[in-house]
């Protein structure tokens, strides 16, 4: 086999955007009024430039999920990678989850349900490795990566 059965990148969602520039304004804002005139200047300045490389580093930001021949390849923000080797891989099931209440949030969390890794919605894959680990690996097309984890783990040699 060549070639990789499946690969998705996922982004940070629109709102986020959003709710960060509402809050970059709200700052401005309270530093305006709170600050001297002949302070102003400078902390416009800085704060235009905190903003802009939040911005930056937010639209920078993705999740790469990659099955191949024999692993699932998982890069979350750049910096953080895990390989999970198909062989380890004791379940697979396609799942809704509530990012917040079941990790926390989006990134790379822990919770009780385990690992996750995402970075929008509340659709992924539940793998249940070897060594009973759960790990959740957000997916806009769930069912697609499950059956790519599935039929890639059937391929395995025995």
């Amino acid at each position: 086999m060549t070639g990789i059965p499946f690969e998705e990148t996922q982004r940070l969602p629109a709102y986020i955007f959003l709710i960060v520039m509402a809050v970059f304004a709200a700052i401005g804002a309270f530093v305006r009024w709170r600050t001297p005139a002949t302070k102003r200047r400078s902390a416009t300045w800085v704060l235009a430039g905190s903003a802009i490389f939040t911005v930056a580093m937010l639209l920078a930001m993705k999740m790469q999920t990659r099955v191949t021949e024999d692993a699932v390849e998982i890069s979350l923000f750049f910096v953080l990678e895990r390989r999970i080797a198909l062989g380890e891989i004791a379940s697979v099931e396609a799942v809704e989850y509530r990012p917040l209440q079941d990790f926390g949030g989006w990134g790379l969390r822990f919770g009780a349900g385990g690992k996750a890794y995402s970075v929008s919605g509340n659709q992924g894959v539940r793998l249940t490795l070897q060594n009973g680990e759960a790990v959740t690996v957000g997916s806009q097309r769930p069912d697609e990566l499950s059956r790519a984890i599935t039929d890639a783990r059937a391929r395995l040699p025995s």
